[in-house]
């Protein structure tokens, strides 16, 4: 039996037991009373066969009182124990619900078993698809050591869905890439489903032999299954946003999503006293192209576009399409002349990159104006942001395109 107590052990209190025994223990004993005072008096019994009477009553009835005790408080405590587990599920579930990445779920399921199993060594592997550019496969927390090494492309648990259990590491068939130093004890590794597809794989290990009986892993299960229509229903969300908030020819960020976050980074930048700059982009007489070669060959080098404007930046930078040939970049905790540095390597690699064939035809090398503004240096709200940026931009149309203006109040055209 292994000492350390597990979720499902059920605790008896005493008192209430010896509380409750009470009222039925007093009432059938003044009846046993009422009963022997008038046995006595109308059949003038001896003492010894009064005590044999009495025994056989008394046990009779002390045999009755102890199993109505037992179902009763069976019953509380079966509520009891249900009533703690449910509430117990609650809080779990509330807590995932309010992360927002995988990684934070897994981390919340690894601390909950971790407080039910003391002595445990848990490990989890997840797949990763807060970043699909990152690893396929993400270990937390990444610095314990798993049970085994055992790739995960070959591992039977995500290969085949098939979980391992090994009470006795000492007798049982082991796995073949079981690191050396887990000499005894018992580990267990399940599967975490989501959308039938297998998400993650939890590996607990415990020093003593045989301490993953049925109830424990049921309980451990439990846990697992709640994960499942979480991270299912995040996925779902995060799929509905990229459908949302998303331009899809380009697959950039589009106007929805601009303008929301363009409020966020205001909000944040006046409680943090941070500031950051605003690019307006447009394609320098990209109506003549489609004009010329169809709007399907326009479509082409706005892609090609993106591509090259992506690679200017930083991850965390926004592009987003804002209207036709236009678009906007965000550069959070940036002031006016790193936004001004940004616009200038956009605006030359768009100059030097070479477009793409379409259809066997090739098309002819762009060039885009740029306009630069940042808050809260040239603007108190979202509309005047755009509006100085606009300004900006007007400008390097006027002189010329295919030019980078940051915003100046004192060079503006009066014919603006």
């Amino acid at each position: 039996m292994a000492s350390e107590n597990k979720p499902s052990d059920p605790t008896v209190s005493l008192v209430k037991i010896i509380f409750i025994s009470l009222i039925p223990g007093a009432l059938f004993g003044y009846l046993i009373f009422l009963f022997f005072e008038w046995y006595i008096i109308e059949h003038a019994i001896g003492i010894h066969t009064l005590n044999f009477y009495y025994a056989i009553l008394s046990s009779f009835i002390f045999y009755l009182l102890s199993v109505y005790i037992g179902i009763v408080f069976g019953r509380s405590l079966y509520r009891r124990t249900n009533l703690k587990l449910v509430k117990r599920y609650k809080e779990f579930a509330d807590k995932l619900h309010n992360n927002d990445t995988d990684q934070s779920i897994y981390a919340d399921l690894y601390d909950y078993l971790r407080n039910l199993f003391r002595k445990s060594k848990i490990n989890i592997y997840y797949k990763n698809l807060d970043n699909p550019t990152k690893a396929k496969w993400l270990n937390y927390p990444d610095k314990n050591l798993p049970i085994c090494t055992m790739s995960l492309k070959t591992c039977p648990v995500l290969a085949q869905g098939k979980e391992c259990y090994v009470n006795d590491i000492e007798t049982d068939i082991t796995c073949a890439y079981q690191l050396p130093f887990y000499t005894k004890g018992s580990y267990i590794c399940l599967k975490v489903p989501v959308n039938k597809e297998i998400h993650g794989v939890v590996q607990l290990y415990h020093p003593e032999k045989n301490f993953f009986d049925q109830d424990t892993v049921a309980d451990i299960k439990s846990y697992i299954n709640i994960l499942e229509p979480i991270i299912h229903g995040k996925t779902q969300l995060k799929d509905l946003n990229a459908e949302v908030f998303h331009d899809k020819l380009t697959g950039t960020k589009n106007r929805t999503f601009l303008e929301q976050e363009i409020e966020n980074l205001i909000k944040k930048s006046d409680s943090k006293g941070t500031s950051f700059s605003l690019i307006i982009i447009d394609l320098d007489f990209f109506k003549k192209i489609n004009d010329t070669y169809g709007h399907p060959a326009g479509d082409c080098i706005l892609v090609e576009f993106s591509k090259i404007v992506l690679g200017c930046i930083r991850n965390n930078d926004i592009l987003a399409r804002y209207g036709g040939e236009e678009f906007i970049v965000l550069l959070p905790n940036s002031n006016l002349a790193y936004g001004t540095s940004i616009a200038e390597k956009i605006r030359a690699s768009v100059a030097s990159g070479k477009m793409p064939l379409f259809e066997g035809t090739n098309l002819p090398n762009i060039t885009c104006s740029l306009g630069i503004s940042s808050y809260p240096d040239y603007a108190s709200n979202k509309k005047d942001l755009i509006t100085t940026a606009d300004k900006a931009l007007y400008n390097a149309k006027k002189h010329g395109r295919n030019k980078a203006i940051a915003y100046d109040p004192y060079k503006i055209d009066k014919s603006e």
